[in-house]
């Protein structure tokens, strides 16, 4: 019977393991990990609002990139708890010093708690957008639809297509 020298043996299992670890510390696999370790979800709408979700609850504030393109958020109104959403309409409003944006519901549901300290400090919102900057916690309707909601891979490609667009489109 043959058998692989215990030299071939050891390099085989060296390079293997190296490759292995280098695709562990990849950021897809990190996301990936997240996922299947919390039951954490992490979609986007395209309207710019990020939404955390495990199992029927969920937490959602404005995407980076809403938070980067709206400038210096100065108010933000947060919905009472136990106040009603329905998908695709406006719960809540970000105004900053160069415009104001509605924030829609990305599904039925009912608002849980607000972030409060967005009433002393909106500029949160700017400084940590998708983590201190939420905007609330709520509870998802029994039958809520997230088809429609886009991972984080997806919701890249979106931005770079919206980009694309603006500079086909400026005279």
């Amino acid at each position: 019977s043959f058998s692989f020298p215990p030299l071939v043996v050891v390099m085989s299992l060296r390079l293997a393991t190296s490759g292995m670890l280098r695709t562990l510390r990849t950021p897809l696999w990190g996301a990936a990990r997240r996922f299947y370790a919390t039951g954490v979800k992490k979609l986007f709408t395209k309207e710019h609002e990020w939404v955390e979700l495990q199992g029927d609850t969920g937490v959602m504030g404005v995407s980076e990139h809403a938070a980067h393109e709206l400038g210096d958020i100065v108010f933000v109104d947060l919905p009472e708890t136990g106040r009603k959403l329905v998908k695709g309409t406006a719960f809540s409003a970000v105004e900053s010093v160069k415009a104001a944006s509605d924030v829609f519901a990305p599904c039925d549901g009912e608002v849980t708690e607000s972030n409060a300290v967005l009433s002393e400090n909106p500029a949160l919102v700017n400084e940590n957008p998708e983590g201190e900057g939420w905007i609330i916690k709520f509870r998802t309707a029994p039958d809520a639809d997230f088809s429609d909601l886009m991972n984080e891979e997806a919701y890249k490609k979106f931005l770079e297509e919206q980009t694309q667009y603006k500079l086909h489109t400026i005279p």
